[in-house]
């Protein structure tokens, strides 16, 4: 019978992941807002936490289309989350665990990441019910092995997505806490109880050594994490509906940064009634919370589900609450570690897997006072309502992201570059991080150049958001920020007047540019300086982009004193003093 059931829910499941993604299976790569989908995948430092994933998808590259892996990766994402929550939910029943497997997958916070291209971080999100079903198992088992495998398990995690790894982690402290207290009793031997979780941590930290070695002693992530800014912090803070303010955006599935800029449709401009879906699911969320409780079974995890559940939705809503952001920030500044949660909005998550466990619970207990027919309705009008409340996730994300391959030009270009074997960099204009790029139907995305070229290409990092007008962080980066501020402004990073008139092809030599590559997209035409600098050779132009090359790489240069050179005006700027950007990120206002 139970085969019967599980055969059931793969058809059922399967029917709906292809109504999502049958669209996006042609040929071609998906550039979304956060998937700059390319050839080449750059390989990972080893001192990241991201190394073993990296490495998987860098060296499968070479023998299957990056595409190709991406793509199996989104369906694998769909199937992991939902039968993870099929296997969580403490219930035979056919319809409450695929009501919970499709509420954790179709809903507003799930379309929002998706279609802004966060695919590995979904991934993480779809371990997680996972991560909870192999921590009872762990806290309450007496084998050794059980250790073994939630720190394999956990180092997955922790490789495909850090984020998720952090939030399965304050879950696992959530757990063990009222675990303790609420089942005390059955820990056994407090020696060999200890013992099993100190052999889970040290296999752990094993495991990871490559990247918890320079998180412990301060360098890599954990140095990352002190360069996180207040003004980023604001950035990325979780969004509030105009009308319903930040705390029902958030236990809707929304607050997402992007949410201001439009750059994507959102479920709600298609379905008016998405609040009374929000009120039905927190309702009957409490009502099986409620009913669960009160049959004494599994009340750890109850307890635990609900703490997660208050204390994600406190986190999320964060600094975006006017009368929490002070002592927020304060937190954010005194621990380093949160301010990897720098957008908390994907504490979110939380919410969704409350609504994926106690909904169908809270509705299965009206089932025995209704018959066969209305439970089915019932049943089929909450699917109904799921699927009209994340409309825009199904046929392709509504057909916003569409598969494409890059023009005959681009591949052109780095044929050029790449048959150049000397050592070099390809700075790529426009300067945006996020632009819109004809080929790809002309919606927002991150700048793809690093993915698609094979030879190392310097392109921006400048978000150009409301509250943060600049990301750049490494030299190469910051010297062409303040080259672009001086031409541009006649200032510095600083915001200084400089008395220096910028010539190109000789200030990007000291940091070694030898080709330049200008996308037509964009304010492409802003670029027109470099047609008017003798040094400047245009070895390639077609309708999508100009190849130009350095006839100054290799020379070098003296600057006149006392004029400031552009290193000099670059190397001191101090982020927290730039001028802050009011339009949306890549899009000039002509666009």
């Amino acid at each position: 019978m139970k085969i019967i059931q599980h055969l059931t829910a793969i058809f059922f499941i399967t029917l709906m992941v292809a109504f999502i993604v049958l669209p996006l299976l042609l040929p071609g790569y998906i550039i979304a807002l956060d998937l700059p989908m390319g050839p080449n995948y750059p390989a990972p430092m080893f001192s990241s936490a991201d190394f073993l994933s990296g490495s998987f998808f860098s060296i499968l590259g070479n023998f299957i289309p990056s595409f190709i892996l991406h793509k199996f990766l989104l369906i694998l994402t769909f199937f992991t989350a939902a039968f993870g929550m099929y296997f969580l939910i403490p219930s035979n029943n056919l319809t409450v665990r695929l009501l919970s497997g499709l509420i954790y997958i179709i809903n507003p916070f799930v379309y929002q990441r998706l279609v802004a291209g966060q695919w590995l971080l979904m991934f993480g999100y779809a371990l997680l019910p996972w991560s909870i079903v192999l921590l009872q198992f762990f806290l309450r088992s007496k084998k050794f092995m059980t250790a073994v495998f939630l720190a394999l398990f956990w180092t997955l995690l922790a490789t495909v997505s850090l984020h998720f790894f952090f939030i399965a982690a304050i879950f696992f402290l959530i757990y063990l806490l009222a675990f303790l207290i609420l089942e005390g009793e059955q820990i056994g031997k407090p020696k060999d109880f200890l013992l099993k979780i100190l052999g889970f941590l040290i296999i752990f930290l094993l495991l990871n050594a490559n990247w918890l070695t320079g998180f412990i002693i301060g360098n890599d992530l954990s140095a990352s994490l002190s360069l996180v800014t207040r003004e980023e912090l604001m950035a990325f803070r979780s969004v509030a509906d105009p009308k319903l303010g930040v705390l029902f955006n958030l236990l809707s599935g929304y607050g997402f940064w992007p949410e201001l800029y439009k750059y994507y449709l959102l479920p709600k401009q298609l379905f008016p009634l998405w609040p009374a879906v929000t009120l039905g699911l927190l309702s009957l969320s409490i009502l099986g919370f409620i009913k669960e409780l009160l049959k004494r079974k599994n009340t750890t995890l109850l307890v635990a589900l609900a703490l997660f559940f208050l204390l994600g939705l406190d986190l999320a809503i964060g600094i975006a609450s006017p009368h929490l952001s002070q002592s927020i920030l304060w937190f954010y500044e005194k621990i380093p570690i949160l301010r990897g949660f720098r957008e908390p909005q994907k504490l979110v998550s939380a919410i969704f897997l409350f609504y994926a466990f106690f909904a169908p619970l809270g509705l299965s207990s009206i089932f025995p006072k209704i018959s066969g027919w209305k439970q089915f309705t019932l049943s089929a009008v909450l699917i109904l309502l799921l699927i009209f409340n994340s409309l825009p996730l199904f046929w392709g994300f509504y057909r916003q992201l569409k598969p494409v391959f890059y023009p005959e030009g681009w591949q052109k270009v780095n044929k050029v570059i790449s048959d150049d074997k000397g050592q070099f960099l390809t700075l790529f204009f426009p300067w945006h991080h996020y632009l819109k790029l004809h080929f790809n139907n002309n919606i927002v995305s991150a700048n793809p150049a690093v993915y698609f070229f094979k030879k190392p290409v310097i392109s921006a990092q400048n978000l150009e958001n409301i509250s943060l007008s600049n990301f750049e962080r490494n030299p190469e980066t910051l010297h062409v920020e303040g080259l672009l501020a001086m031409e541009n402004t006649g200032k510095n990073l600083l915001g200084e007047n400089v008395d220096y008139r910028v010539d190109w092809s000789r200030d990007l030599s000291p940091i070694d540019v030898k080709y330049i590559i200008l996308a037509k997209d964009a304010d492409w035409h802003k670029y027109q300086f470099l047609d008017k600098d003798a040094d400047f050779v245009k070895e390639y132009e077609d309708d999508s982009l100009i190849l130009y090359r350095n006839l100054s790489f290799g020379q070098q240069w003296e600057y006149p004193e006392p004029e400031p050179t552009p290193t000099e005006a670059t190397e001191s700027a101090d982020l927290e003093n730039l001028q802050i950007s009011t339009s949306p990120a890549g899009i000039s206002e002509e666009e």
